[in-house]
């Protein structure tokens, strides 16, 4: 497990793993921390929808995501899987099914975060083109156990202490964290080329 030096680590307290020191916007910690590694999870990246944090989504999204997929290129990481987003795809005002193909327009483009997600996806094709076996993964609003920054929690948290009901008209995809995580078992676990 990669960990910055100001990482949080309770929620993984008692697990048997390694702590290896990295940064996503330190390439050389990652080509050590991924070298000779059968697979790596590439997890981490930010989320906000503020005008000012622009720079820091793409430094963090964008270029740490690059430099995860040279870390892996240069270190012979055998599998890389990647947690993107959904927004990629969708994101629209208005309802509307898509698949991998996406939404028909680029209203989803308007938030910085989507568009930084894109360029990181974009990261993850170039490693593939270049030979590494990816997976991508994007999990819509994720719910669940350990959220103590409230990220996609505090709109529940606040209708619930609000005591207010709550019937949303659809449009929202939401998974349970616990999902998230038996997915990345599956691709860890499934055989390579599938």
């Amino acid at each position: 497990v990669t960990v910055r030096p100001r990482s949080e680590r309770s929620l993984l307290a008692g697990l048997d793993l390694e702590w290896v020191p990295a940064e996503l916007t330190a390439p050389d910690t990652l080509r050590r921390a991924c070298a000779g590694r059968d697979a790596v999870i590439h997890c981490a990246g930010v989320m906000s929808l503020w005008e000012r944090d622009r720079e820091y989504l793409y430094q963090t999204n964008v270029l740490g995501t690059r430099h995860v997929v040279e870390a892996c290129l240069a270190g012979g990481v055998g599998r890389l899987i990647v947690d993107g987003s959904v927004g990629i795809y969708a994101g629209r005002t208005t309802p509307e099914l898509v698949d991998e193909a996406g939404a028909p327009d680029s209203t989803r483009f308007e938030s910085f975060h989507v568009t930084s997600m894109a360029l990181a996806e974009r990261e993850v094709l170039m490693g593939q083109a270049a030979g590494l076996h990816t997976v991508r993964l994007h999990p819509p609003l994720c719910f669940g156990i350990g959220d103590r920054s409230l990220h996609t929690s505090w709109p529940l948290l606040g209708l619930g202490l609000s005591g207010m009901a709550l019937c949303p008209p659809g449009g929202l995809n939401v998974i349970d964290v616990r999902d998230v995580a038996r997915a990345h078992v599956a691709a860890l676990q499934a055989p390579s080329g599938s």
